[in-house]
């Protein structure tokens, strides 16, 4: 569960780009020492907050949402970040650690993001209210 600050919780559906996405200009970036990867649908990453997507067949991925100047989310998806990507391969698409590599492919990188969009159809639910995700924090780890 993600504890976000309550400036950065959204309570709209996150909007895809109306454009179709074009691996060419996208930003693919996968760090080995993190077991991270982050993708942006332009040619250079920009402010944005990880909102995970709840799917259990692709746990670890999550939207990255556009963040304007005061830090709010804008609820436009600018990309999608997976953490751990190799790690959590036994819980992902075969395929996608492939990713891993270096220069994925370019229909590679397509696929990935139009199965990331499918687990965002099927399984994005918005995040509880802060005090919600404080309260299960507690309950998990209680103060000593």
């Amino acid at each position: 569960m993600a504890i976000t600050s309550t400036n950065l919780l959204t309570s709209q559906r996150p909007r895809w780009p109306k454009q179709a996405f074009d691996p060419a200009r996208a930003y693919v970036d996968y760090d080995e020492i993190a077991d991270e990867l982050v993708i942006y649908f332009g040619i250079e990453p920009i402010a944005a907050m990880s909102d995970l997507i709840d799917a259990p067949e692709g746990d670890d991925a999550a939207l990255l949402l556009r963040l304007d100047a005061d830090g709010r989310s804008t609820d436009e998806v600018v990309g999608i970040h997976v953490y751990p990507l190799v790690a959590g391969a036994a819980r992902q698409p075969a395929h996608w650690r492939r990713l891993a590599a270096p220069n994925p492919p370019a229909e590679l990188v397509e696929n990935f993001v139009a199965d990331v969009r499918d687990l965002f159809e099927r399984y994005w639910t918005p995040a509880p209210p802060i005090e919600e995700q404080f309260a299960a924090l507690r309950r998990t780890h209680p103060e000593e």
